[in-house]
C-alpha cells in the first residue's frame, strides 16, 4: 500500500498492489476471533491459542489503512468489531503482549493502541476513537522521561553529556532506555493536531530532542570504526542490572547496535518532516 501510495502522483500506481493488500485483508477477517481480536498465537493447525494483548491491533491499523483506497463493507464491518475489542482495552488499560519479548506492560502496546485509535479518527471520524487515542496517549506518557537522571560523569553516557528527559523506558521488565521515541513524537503530533491539544506537541518535541542523541557521525563514532557511520545504540544501561551481568556495562553505558533503531528514527524524522510537523533546519 505504501508503494501504491507513492506512485500515484507519478500516475504509475498499480491496482494490482491493493489486490495483493485485500487478500491479506481477507485472510485476516476470515481467522478473527468471534469478540474482534484478530488473535496473538495460533498453532500449527491454525487455531488460537493465545488471544490476549494488543498484538492485532496493528491488523486493524492496516484495515484503517486499506480502506482509505478500497471501498468494502466487510472489511469495514470487520474493522469495526475490532474497534470495539481494542477500544475496551484501552478503557481497561490492558498494555500488554505487544512484542514477542515482552510478556509484560509495555509502552508499545499503548503505542500499538494510540496508532490504531488515530487511524481509525482519520478515516471515521468517531469521538470514540479520539477519546480512546488519548487514554492510550496517557499511558505512553508515563514511560517518558520529564527530567534528567544522574549519569557517571565518567561513563560513555555522561562524557557525552546525554540526557534523560525525553527518553522512554522500555518496559516494567527492562527499566533501559531507548530510542522509540522518535515513533512516538510522531503519533504525539498528530494527537496534537486531532485534538487541539499543544501539549503532546510540546512532549514530541521534548521526544524528537533526546531521540537525536548519540548518532555516529564524523565527530563521534561512538568507540566505532567509519564503517559504522549513523549507528545509534538500541539501549542504554543506567541502572545496576545489565543483560549479560557485566560490571563494565552498567550505570552509564551502551552497547547494544539492533537496525530497528535507524530504520524507525529515520523513517519518523522523514514522516514527521513530510507531514510539515519539523523542518530539516539543524540549528532548531
Amino acid at each position: 500500500m505504501r508503494l501504491y501510495e507513492a506512485l500515484v502522483p507519478y500516475g504509475l500506481a498499480d491496482e494490482r498492489f491493493l489486490e495483493v493488500a485485500g487478500r491479506v485483508a481477507q485472510f485476516f477477517c476470515d481467522i478473527q476471533i468471534s469478540g474482534g481480536s484478530f488473535g496473538r498465537w495460533w498453532t500449527t493447525k491454525g487455531r488460537p491459542e493465545n488471544t490476549s494483548g494488543t498484538n492485532g491491533a496493528y491488523i486493524a491499523t492496516f484495515l484503517c489503512a486499506l480502506l482509505r483506497h478500497k471501498d468494502d463493507e466487510q472489511i469495514k464491518g470487520h474493522l469495526l468489531l475490532a474497534l470495539e475489542y481494542y477500544g475496551r482495552l484501552t478503557d481497561d488499560g490492558r498494555f500488554y503482549g505487544d512484542t514477542l519479548d515482552a510478556d509484560s506492560c509495555d509502552k508499545e502496546a499503548g503505542v500499538a493502541l494510540l496508532d490504531l485509535m488515530l487511524c481509525a479518527w482519520d478515516l471515521l471520524e468517531d469521538q470514540r476513537y479520539l477519546g480512546w487515542a488519548k487514554k492510550a496517549a496517557r499511558f505512553v506518557l508515563s514511560w517518558i522521561w520529564q527530567t534528567d537522571g544522574w549519569l557517571i560523569p565518567d561513563s560513555p553516557m555522561g562524557k557525552r553529556h546525554f540526557h534523560t528527559q525525553g527518553m522512554t523506558s522500555v518496559s516494567i521488565a527492562n527499566q533501559h532506555l531507548d530510542f522509540y521515541g522518535m515513533l512516538i513524537a510522531l503519533l504525539f503530533e498528530r494527537l496534537s493536531k486531532a485534538s487541539g491539544d499543544a501539549f503532546w506537541h510540546r512532549q514530541a518535541v521534548m521526544m524528537e530532542n533526546a531521540s537525536r542523541q548519540l548518532v555516529a557521525t564524523e565527530t563521534d563514532m561512538l568507540g566505532r570504526s567509519n564503517a559504522y557511520y549513523g549507528w545509534q545504540p538500541e539501549q542504554m544501561n543506567h541502572t545496576d542490572w545489565d543483560y549479560f551481568d557485566r560490571e563494565d556495562q552498567i550505570r552509564g553505558t551502551f552497547t547494544i547496535d539492533i537496525a530497528w533503531v535507524a530504520v524507525l528514527g529515520y523513517g519518523a524524522w522523514l514522516t514527521l518532516q513530510e507531514e510539515g510537523y519539523i523542518t530539516c533546519d539543524e540549528s532548531v
